[in-house]
């Protein structure tokens, strides 16, 4: 009995360790894929092609994901210094402003339906 006891909580254990890493590593993979974004987006003022992918209501869908980076750079530690975090959101507003004109996403060859 002891025996199955210790197989149990041996288990439970390797669950525990495994369900830590799988979460540590989904939560790295978000952070760097937000981080990727915004580093494309500022480099190239463009939505990122994986948000173009899905044609119907392209711009209000690429508005939104632009709003929630600008939102988790407020607040975001992960920022070198205040000054960066001022310059970037100042660049990304202009951005926004950008992508809320209609032509915008007509001139890079999306037709939102």
């Amino acid at each position: 009995m002891v025996f199955f006891y210790l197989m149990f909580l041996i288990l439970i254990m390797i669950f525990v360790f495994i369900s830590k890493v799988f979460f540590e590593l989904s939560i790295n993979k978000f952070i760097v894929e937000k981080h990727k974004h915004l580093e494309y987006i500022l480099e190239t003022k463009n939505p990122p092609n994986i948000w173009l992918k899905n044609t119907k209501n392209v711009q209000k869908k690429c508005l939104k994901k632009l709003t929630n980076l600008i939102k988790y750079l407020q607040s975001s530690k992960l920022v070198d210094s205040e000054e960066s975090r001022k310059k970037m959101l100042l660049k990304l507003n202009k951005i926004q402003k950008n992508w809320m004109k209609k032509e915008y996403f007509k001139q890079i060859n999306i037709k939102d339906d």
